[in-house]
This record gives C-alpha cells, structure tokens and sequence, in this order.
C-alpha cells in the first residue's frame, strides 16, 4: 500500500493496441480498479480502438457492464482513500495486462479490499457475491481490533434495501446477506459509524 503521494496504475485491457480474442470480461477491470483504490491509488485503463477508430461491441458491452456496477458501488470509490489495511483474503488480482488470465482468476467470500469513503464511512468489497442469505466475517473488524475507533453501529449493503443482521464479535465481523443478492462480481458493504476506521497515513 503507497500513501506518501498520490499514484495511479494503468493497465490495458488485452494490449496497449487493438487486436482480436481480447477477453472484454468486466469482472476483471472492477476487481484490478479494487486492487488500486485500496491502496490509496487511482486506476487507468486502456480500451484499445479498433482499426476505424470505433469500440469493439463486447468492449462496449463491458464498459456498460463496469458503469451499471460503478452505478452501485461508488460511494467507497471516488474521493475515496486508503485504511490502515488494504484488505484481507487469500486471493489477489493477478498481474498484468488484463486478460483471460485475469477474467478467470477465482475468489472467495474471505476476499475483501477494504475503503474510506468521502463520507467517512469504512467499505468493505467482498470481492465474489456472497450467495442469498449467506453468513460472511470479516476478520479484520472484529472489536479487538486497534485500527477501528469504537464498535460498529450499521452495516448496509449497497444497491440493496435490505436490512442486515449483523454482528461484532472479538474476531471479526459476521454479516448476513439479504434474500437476494442480484449482483456482478463484487459487492460493497457500507459499515459505520462514519469515522469509525483510523485512516491511513496522509499524502
């Protein structure tokens, strides 16, 4: 995690150019773009033109697909900034340009990357939707935990109205999901109070 200073990472979906079988899968740009901004970073991506200067139509359908998501999820993503961790799981994106090799990397429920919003509330991106009604913890919140200034008071999920159970527990955070989860990729999770997480060191 890098927040001495502002950075960004740039990555191209397929190649820095326009070629044929590139993997147009929007699941891969949220999760890099979550990788970034958990970090106190900024993400770039490079959508190549095709040779007449227009998109590819599943390129289209995947920036479409990205917005509908960003659409849900962006109240822990712009102005955002990093926490004292970044997040908590097994499973990261992997490197490089984005491609099939990106689009089929697996992940659980025990993955999360984690940001403090505007707001001031700490988000929390389970990065695979959890299935209806499913119980997921969050090791890194639970009440024994020095980088949270006092107990949590709410957790909601976004793009949903559904009001959640939820509990704190020395070890972590147990949430359960709602009846439906009609979701893409990731979910994010909006827990509070606000100023509830110690920030990270400032630029």
């Amino acid at each position: 995690m890098k927040t001495d200073q502002p950075w960004i990472g740039e990555v191209p979906v397929g190649d820095w150019f326009y070629d044929t079988g590139f993997s147009y899968d929007p699941g891969m740009v949220i999760r890099y773009l979550l990788e970034c901004v958990s970090r106190d970073g900024a993400a770039a991506i490079c959508i190549s033109l095709r040779p007449d200067g227009s998109l590819d139509p599943a390129s289209v359908s995947q920036l479409q697909a990205i917005g509908n998501w960003m659409n849900i999820n962006s109240a822990g993503i712009y102005g955002s900034h990093a926490w004292i961790k970044y997040g908590e799981g097994t499973h990261t994106q992997p490197t490089g340009k984005l491609s099939s090799t990106q689009a089929s990397a697996t992940f659980d429920t025990a993955d999360f990357r984690f940001t403090v919003g505007q707001d001031g509330f700490l988000y929390a991106y389970c990065l695979k939707v959890p299935a209806a009604g499913a119980k997921i913890t969050i090791t890194s919140l639970g009440s024994n935990q020095t980088a949270l200034a006092g107990p949590i008071q709410s957790v909601s999920l976004l793009g949903s109205t559904a009001t959640l159970a939820f509990t704190q527990t020395a070890t972590g955070l147990t949430i359960t999901c709602p009846t439906s989860m009609p979701f893409q990729t990731a979910v994010g999770f909006k827990i509070g109070p606000a100023n509830l997480a110690k920030p990270a060191a400032a630029h």
